[in-house]
């Protein structure tokens, strides 16, 4: 009967609990899950609140600008009138030897087709 008792004994003392361990493993993961996505939510709040303080501050930096002492935008000049040359001489040669210009070919009419 001693060496039952002694053979239990050292049974449990070595004895692992597996649910203990899968539990110990399980706890461990989602410990890392909720750190990597706790790293993730804070890099996004990070990364919008940065686009918001550079917004901000342009803004502020676009509205505490100094324009009075810029000129006016000037206007555009009127668009001139056209203006036309009158030619009171008739087309001639340039040189005196050159050819006359040739008339301009006649456009024959043509006839209604029978049928």
């Amino acid at each position: 009967m001693l060496l039952l008792l002694l053979s239990t004994a050292c049974e449990s003392s070595t004895h692992i609990d597996v649910d203990a361990v899968i539990m110990e493993k399980v706890e461990e993961r989602l410990a890392k899950f909720k750190a990597v996505r706790q790293e993730r939510c804070q890099a996004r709040v990070w990364e919008e609140a940065g686009r918001i303080a550079d917004s901000i501050i342009l803004l502020e930096a676009r509205r505490s600008k100094d324009t009075l002492d810029r000129p006016l935008r000037p206007t555009r000049p009127e668009k001139p009138a056209l203006k036309t040359l009158e030619d009171s001489l008739e087309l001639a040669p340039l040189f005196r030897d050159s050819l006359p210009v040739p008339p301009k070919p006649k456009v024959l009419k043509q006839r209604p087709a029978k049928g």
